[in-house]
């Protein structure tokens, strides 16, 4: 309830919210949170990571390494906030204008991250997560360069010692189709996240 009714300016504060009064539930255990997400789902779910350290092992499907603009018609507010404050995000810019008409989203989104200065104000701090972590791309996706961006973020955590397993797996196939190899989530919370 109050929440936008499109992916624009999304709380994570009261997502968390949410998961902190999910496990009230006496059959949850506060302590064993594991949360899963695909597309702009699994950028929220790297952000709950790097913002929560309550959150101890994050699944990310076909995710970017950055915050994004909210699906709006202008594209000028990030799709997610904290504390009331918006999320630092790559904007549109002039290049991507062309390849958004045509929709072509895969081209747009690479335009936009020519943008390498709001690209670095806009990193999801992955090496701030609090447990394993893994990245599942699509070799040809068409909606973003995925695999590029997940490979970023495996870099990134190898560069800040995380200290957890990190995986990253690039699926054959396109956007959805890493949805189809929960296989492979389940085995590596079974090897990483198991009790």
């Amino acid at each position: 309830k109050g929440t936008p009714d499109t992916l624009n300016k999304i709380s994570i504060d009261q997502v968390h919210a949410a998961i902190v009064e999910a496990t009230r539930n006496k059959k949850i255990n506060k302590r064993r949170i594991a949360i899963i997400g695909g597309s702009r789902g699994g950028d929220l779910a790297l952000l709950l990571g790097s913002y929560y350290k309550d959150i101890k092992c994050v699944v990310a499907l076909v995710p970017s390494h950055v915050a994004f603009p909210g699906h709006t018609n202008h594209f000028t507010t990030s799709a997610w906030t904290f504390k009331g404050k918006e999320l630092p995000f790559v904007p549109v810019n002039e290049e991507a204008v062309p390849f958004m008409i045509k929709r072509d989203l895969r081209r747009a989104f690479t335009a936009m991250l020519k943008d390498s200065i709001a690209e670095s104000k806009a990193l999801i701090k992955v090496e701030r997560i609090n447990g394993p972590v893994l990245l599942l791309s699509a070799t040809k996706d068409h909606l973003i360069p995925g695999s590029e961006m997940c490979e970023k973020m495996i870099a990134r955590m190898r560069a800040h010692q995380f200290k957890f397993p990190n995986e990253h797996i690039a699926i054959e196939g396109g956007h959805g189709e890493p949805q189809k190899r929960f296989d492979l989530i389940f085995q590596f919370l079974e090897k990483h996240f198991s009790f």
